[in-house]
């Protein structure tokens, strides 16, 4: 679903309001990780949540 956003960004952007002169960067999935796939072991640095997010509702 994530590199949908590349080729099909209007209905995301319609639906948040997107205005124009502003893009999406990337999509997110959620759910649950396997703890048992190696790939799940890579950890990364992160900036503070509200540095990096903006939640809409």
């Amino acid at each position: 679903m994530q590199g949908a956003l590349g080729q099909f960004p209007d209905p995301v952007r319609d639906f948040l309001s997107i205005p124009e002169g502003h893009g999406i960067l990337f999509g997110m999935s959620f759910g649950y990780e396997d703890k048992t796939a190696k790939v799940n072991t890579t950890r990364t640095e992160r900036v503070p949540l509200e540095d990096s997010v903006t939640f809409l509702s």
